[in-house]
């Protein structure tokens, strides 16, 4: 059937729009296409150095009027050259890292429409003029197969601070940004590894430490630590593991010797013939031995502090106070945890105070029927008032991880000396139906109670604010009851009493 003139021109104009669509949404994504493509090819003109970071295997950089070299060892670098030592792996990456990012500035950035200039200056004799001939540092990458990764540095401009730099032996000048600077100026202490061991924590199987009358040893047990010595007790995990970071975290400040002392004067030079701390590790499986010596020693009316490994290495100055730190006497070894619990099985808290009334707190972990968040009900038996919540989370929490600050007899004998003969008051915390831990909690010595766990004769010291947090009272768990309304007003007629 012939279309009407009508629906020929509607259909034509629709024919026409729809091609006139699609030549501008080509038009506009080849645009953008082209553009991006022409944006990757200044950003490749730009870039200095082609190299895969992976394939440098040596770091030879100059500056600060000395060259250190730096060679791959393992996933980390170690120098080679003024000194044989370890090196730190952060600096050193970041110079590789910069290199491979390297991009040349492009003087004509600010003048539109202009094609990009990198070139700043070419000729031998245009080198003095941007510092070139001497330049203030020089980085040279060594890779895998043999060749050579080399960039030349020289003054910085007075207008932006951007640096100068030429590749190897070329002689053209490019211009960076000023950023260049901070990964290469750097000397040899910068780009040593200052640490004064090397071990992990996790390697470090027990280790002994002796000094200024203190003397214990500790165990891996598990997860935690155990004492060996001068007691067998198990140990204070946060404790023990404080004492290994603190080693580990320790940085050298110097090193005034580059290794060991040589005779009995150079190690009293520098107190390592009464040395402050003396820790013996045992490392890995087979608990190799590693001694750490620190001293602390007066140096021209300042006190200064050494550290070195008996078995090799360099004399390093840490802290002053670094070894009188580690001397953590045998108390604050010992675990004095009262109660772990998990905090969703705690479901009971029986308060028992001498001559009042016994409180028992209930907490029940409800699943929400909506699916959303759990809801937990909280109740003291007994009682049908309102519950002040916050009072319930604040007691159950103080039994979630008790901990005493000292012990004060591990075998009590006389329980009347601590007032645990008659206690103050008692906590029993439960598990569903069980017991899972019962407090008696006698006297007060300062601001501490004397707390003593049902069944085991040891006697521990506890802050008295801490268990104070878990009130004793009734009417601290219940909410006040609300006041009945006030009766409505009359209106004041002024007329007599008694008058209607």
């Amino acid at each position: 059937m012939a279309l009407s003139k009508a629906k020929r021109s509607l259909v034509n104009m629709l024919v026409l729009l729809v091609l006139g669509s699609a030549a501008i949404y080509f038009g506009v994504f080849r645009t953008k296409d082209e553009s991006e493509k022409a944006d990757k090819a200044k950003e490749a003109q730009a870039k200095v150095f082609d190299f895969n970071k992976a394939d440098v295997k040596k770091v030879t950089l100059t500056a600060k009027g000395a060259t250190t070299v730096m060679e791959k060892e393992g996933d980390g670098w170690k120098i080679t050259s003024p000194i044989v030592s370890r090196a730190d792996k952060a600096p050193v990456d970041a110079i590789v890292d910069k290199l491979a990012d390297l991009k040349a500035k492009n003087t004509k950035e600010k003048v539109e429409k202009a094609e990009p200039q990198y070139l700043v200056a070419e000729g031998a004799d245009k080198l003095q003029a941007f510092g070139l001939t001497t330049p203030k540092f020089v980085v040279k990458l060594t890779l895998a197969d043999g060749k050579d990764v080399v960039l030349n540095v020289g003054d910085e401009s007075s207008y932006d601070q951007s640096l100068f730099f030429t590749k190897g032996d070329e002689k053209k000048v490019y211009v960076a940004e000023s950023g260049l600077r901070y990964p290469l100026d750097k000397g040899l202490f910068d780009l040593r590894d200052k640490a004064i061991v090397t071990h992990e924590d996790k390697d470090v199987q027990g280790f002994a430490v002796t000094g200024n009358g203190v003397a214990w040893a500790v165990e891996r047990d598990g997860d935690g630590w155990k004492l060996i010595s001068p007691i067998q007790d198990k140990a204070d995990k946060s404790t023990v593991d404080g004492i290994l970071s603190k080693i580990r975290s320790a940085r050298a400040k110097s090193f005034p010797l580059e290794q060991a002392p040589k005779d009995a004067a150079e190690l009293a030079k520098y107190g390592f013939d009464k040395p402050t701390a003396e820790i013996i590790f045992g490392i890995g499986a087979d608990k190799a031995k590693k001694t750490l010596q620190i001293t602390s020693v007066e140096d021209g009316g300042v006190k200064k502090g050494y550290a070195r490994l008996v078995e090799g290495g360099p004399v390093a100055e840490v802290e002053a106070t670094l070894g009188h730190d580690l001397l953590k006497p045998v108390a604050d070894l010992r675990d004095k945890t009262l109660t772990t619990f998990d905090r969703e099985k705690l479901t009971k808290l029986e308060i028992d105070p001498a001559g009042g009334e016994k409180l028992v707190l209930t907490k029940n972990r409800q699943k929400a029927a909506d699916g959303g968040l759990d809801d937990t009900q909280f109740a003291l038996e007994g009682k049908t008032e309102p519950v002040k919540k916050d009072k319930f989370i604040q007691a159950f929490g103080v039994l979630n991880s008790l901990k005493a600050l000292a012990i004060a007899d591990d075998s009590a004998t006389d329980l009347a000396k601590y007032g645990l003969d008659k206690p103050q008051f008692t906590i029993t915390a439960y598990d569903g139906a069980q017991e899972a831990a019962k407090l008696l909690v006698g006297s007060v010595t300062g601001s501490r109670y004397y707390v003593q766990k049902s069944g085991n004769p040891r006697v521990y010291e506890v802050e008295k604010g801490t268990l104070d947090q878990i009130p004793r009272k009734a009417e601290d768990y219940l909410q006040a009851p609300t006041p009945p309304p006030a009766p409505p007003a009359t209106a004041n007629t002024g007329a007599p009493a008694g008058n209607p």
